[in-house]
């Protein structure tokens, strides 16, 4: 679920993105996340959902490895944070969770297991950077501490390769907010830690930062937490309640004390005038200085504040929940700094025999996607250590309105179960071109070289075709 209202409160700084732009970098996925994803789009197809989940993450993953991006998958661990809600399908997450660690295990990528909350850790990974963003469609990775975060990644068949990526740089310079009023604004909304407080969205919270600025509170957070004892806003408070029986009658034209007709017959002390009054709405126009302006004047720039703390006191008297905050702002206990998140060359057997047993694909079938996306996985750099050998550009094509060779690669090392020498499958003109340009050059001479001599041989045939047309006619 994460925290309501938290994407809306951070659109403005939410940028579109192409998954081109992920190249060459590691990213950390909360893998349960996906499995949430995977068997949501299951239950509307006719088709068991377990299938269409196991389909969904093989796929996702050769995708994302394909266009060069390393991977860390997080799971969560079987007991959830104690302050967590939610904890009713927790151990069957955890089941199923262990059951694609073995395939992304076999698939030769890193998978950690979380003492608490997936998303923590992935959010720890990124602010040590460790890896560079996280991807999720749960904001609360940011308030985890993320820096960067993928949102939609694969999830729209149209737009396969586009998503939103945020920046907690553009959340504290654009929207003005820090981590801690991140947290501060996920114990306002509903979410996994808190029931929030009723009433209270994005644009209250928007306007009650404000509040804080005029009145040089720099921690939200902080502020929060002396809610429950603060003698001033008590103070403030019962002013403002007071206030209704303050008010008395006020000119509607100079909106000072007294009425329209008493001033029209003997002035206002205030404009300074002896009959008549002055227009309200000029700028240089004086103040009204009643007893009830001057408290109103007192109260204005605390009124969202005063109006929020009450309602967070009534629905909890113990607001804030100080366990709610430690969850968001103390680090795991896990020891990150020697955790190996090299991506390895799968285990092809390994890979085969899983998606046999859960999508009844042959080996051969599995391979074929298996291979190429290993293919590029080496060309990119994930896996520096593979040693791929292109034998020959078969020929040009267009594939998704993309230029690409068709080209025919050596049969790897690693593969004992494919039953060719070569392998055949298309790639992008210019990331073959970026590892191979000497090949690339010698192709295009020679594509060139050819297509002059089809263009000769064209000429020559309609010359000697025009020639014997014009002996007959003679």
């Amino acid at each position: 679920m994460g925290v309501g209202g938290l994407w809306s409160l951070l659109s403005p700084v939410g940028k579109e993105m192409s998954l081109e732009f992920c190249k060459g970098k590691k990213l950390a996925v909360d893998l349960s996340a996906w499995i949430v994803q995977c068997s949501v789009v299951a239950t509307s197809k006719p088709i068991p959902a377990s299938y269409l989940c196991c389909r969904g993450i093989f796929m996702r993953t050769l995708n994302l490895l394909s266009l060069g991006v390393s991977l860390v998958f997080v799971i969560d661990g079987p007991n959830p944070p104690a302050v967590k809600r939610r904890t009713k399908s927790r151990d069957d997450f955890y089941r199923t969770a262990l059951e694609y660690k073995v395939l992304l295990t076999a698939l030769g990528l890193p998978v950690i297991e979380c003492d608490g909350e997936a998303e923590k850790l992935c959010a720890e990974l990124n602010l040590r950077k460790l890896v560079d963003g996280v991807i999720t469609n749960d904001g609360d990775a940011l308030i985890y501490g993320a820096e960067t975060v993928y949102k939609g990644l694969l999830q729209d068949k149209k737009v396969d390769h586009i998503a939103m990526v945020y920046h907690m740089e553009d959340v504290r310079t654009s929207l003005n907010l820090s981590r801690r009023d991140l947290v501060a604004f996920a114990l306002l909304s509903a979410g996994d830690f808190s029931l929030g407080v009723p009433n209270i969205r994005e644009k209250k919270f928007i306007e009650l930062m404000k509040e804080f600025k005029i009145n040089n509170i720099e921690d939200a957070l902080h502020r929060f937490m002396t809610w429950s004892a603060n003698t001033e806003l008590d103070c403030l408070d019962q002013k403002m309640k007071s206030l209704a029986d303050m008010k008395t009658r006020h000119c509607t034209k100079c909106l000072h004390e007294g009425t329209k007709q008493e001033h029209v017959h003997s002035g206002c002390q205030v404009c300074q005038v002896d009959s008549e009054c002055r227009q309200g709405d000029s700028p240089d126009h004086p103040p009204c200085l009643c007893e009830y302006h001057l408290a109103e004047e007192s109260v204005k720039t605390y009124k969202m504040e005063l109006k929020i703390r009450e309602l967070a006191l009534k629905s909890d008297p113990g607001f804030p929940d100080r366990a709610v905050i430690q969850e968001y702002l103390q680090p795991l206990p896990q020891m990150l700094d020697d955790v190996d998140l090299c991506v390895r060359v799968p285990d092809f057997p390994a890979v085969c025999s899983f998606i046999q047993e859960r999508l009844h694909y042959s080996f051969q079938h599995t391979m074929s996607y298996l291979v190429p996306a290993t293919i590029k996985m080496a060309i990119h750099g994930v896996l520096p250590d593979l040693a791929v050998t292109p034998r020959c550009i078969i020929k040009t094509c267009k594939v998704n309105f993309e230029q690409c060779f068709l080209v025919r690669w050596k049969k790897l090392d690693e593969d004992e179960l494919s039953d060719e020498s070569s392998y055949a499958f298309h790639l992008s003109q210019t990331l073959f071109a970026s590892k191979y340009p000497d090949m690339v050059e010698d192709f295009m001479g020679a594509t060139r070289c050819k297509n002059q001599a089809e263009e000769g041989s064209r000429r020559t045939f309609l010359q000697t075709v025009h020639d014997d047309i014009k002996d007959n006619k003679g």
